[in-house]
């Protein structure tokens, strides 16, 4: 029986020809992995950064099986990082630092989870608002 394998790795560099240059998160350095094909762009992807599904240097991606399969934002890669300091999986050191921002771990993005509560005036004056009148 097989079954797939999910990897976390960490972009190095992107190589070109639909493939990139990773770091497992097992510490290996310099593994090449192809990107899944509904993930590649034709034609130069590095003018295609602005899509979110753009896997650049620095970037933390998921590898299914043997392929380069999805990208976590900064905010899933805190979210990831935090479980797996719950749950003690290790990972190389500087794994989710996001690279060119000068964050370090501990100015990584952290999701603020209280919610604001507005008072009954608040939610009945939004309720009131008109539209056909503006």
């Amino acid at each position: 029986m097989e079954e797939e394998a999910f990897t976390l790795a960490r972009v190095t560099r992107a190589t070109g020809g639909g493939r990139l240059e990773v770091h497992l998160q097992d510490g290996t350095e310099g593994v090449s992995v192809p990107i899944s094909g509904t993930m590649k762009f034709k034609g130069r992807a590095s003018t295609k950064a602005d899509r979110a599904n753009c896997m650049c240097a620095g970037d933390v991606i998921i590898i299914r099986g043997s392929f380069a399969s999805a990208k976590l934002t900064p905010g899933y890669a805190s979210v990831v990082k935090r479980k797996f300091e719950k749950l003690g999986v290790t990972v190389p050191g500087g794994f989710f630092t996001t690279i060119g921002s000068g964050d370090t771990e501990e100015d990584a993005f952290e999701f603020e989870r209280t919610e604001e509560k507005k008072t009954e005036a608040e939610a009945t004056e939004e309720a009131d608002i008109d539209i056909d009148a503006l």
